[in-house]
């Protein structure tokens, strides 16, 4: 993993940045997420998953907003989330081409936004199946394919 080059700066102007673009995100698309999870999130325990966390915006603001959850932020950046973060939230250090860390059928939301050019186009196929791997049957993916 220590071979990977983290494409941006990767420090504390970087987290702030990344907190404002989620910020601004939540506003333009008016929540968190677009697919019908809401009875998911109802469930006491309910276990999702944000590949490529960043600064932990996301994972943290659903943490916060969904006590009951349990909420697992992937990235491959030493600088992790720098907020308070709630007990219901754990920081993974991980490169997802390298394969995700947890059992199969784990999650049963799986979140990823910003990475579109953090994958070739020959890994999206190995990524996807990762993915569909470690969810939940019946979960959902919800993938952003932009970048800004």
């Amino acid at each position: 993993m220590e071979s990977v080059i983290y494409p941006l700066q990767n420090d504390e102007n970087e987290q702030d940045r990344l907190n404002l673009l989620h910020i601004l995100l939540k506003y333009v698309w008016k929540g968190n997420f677009s697919a019908p999870i809401n009875h998911i999130l109802a469930k006491s325990g309910a276990k999702i998953l944000d590949i490529g966390c960043g600064a932990g915006s996301w994972s943290l603001d659903m943490a916060t907003t969904y006590p009951t959850i349990d909420v697992t932020g992937l990235d491959i950046s030493q600088y992790q989330p720098i907020q308070t973060m709630p007990n219901n939230f754990t920081f993974v250090k991980a490169n997802v081409l390298e394969g995700l860390p947890f059992e199969d059928n784990t999650f049963d939301f799986v979140f990823q936004r910003f990475m579109t050019g953090g994958y070739t186009k020959d890994k999206w196929p190995y990524v996807m199946n990762e993915i569909a791997r470690v969810l939940k049957p019946g979960g959902f993916l919800e993938v952003y394919l932009f970048e800004i």
